[in-house]
């Protein structure tokens, strides 16, 4: 169990985003079109206005 916890330690981005904690976990095979929509998120998160 702990040896999970290790891996899903390395294969985990944990960001902030507009005062919310987003944690990314990557998967061993690449998917395009969830990457696509991740970076599309992301993107507009950072464009929108904060007020």
């Amino acid at each position: 169990m702990n040896e999970k916890n290790n891996d899903l330690k390395k294969n985990s981005l944990k960001l902030t985003i507009n005062d919310k904690l987003v944690t990314l976990t990557f998967a061993p095979e690449p998917n395009l079109e969830v990457a696509e929509f991740i970076k599309k998120t992301l993107i507009s998160s950072f464009s929108i206005k904060k007020d």
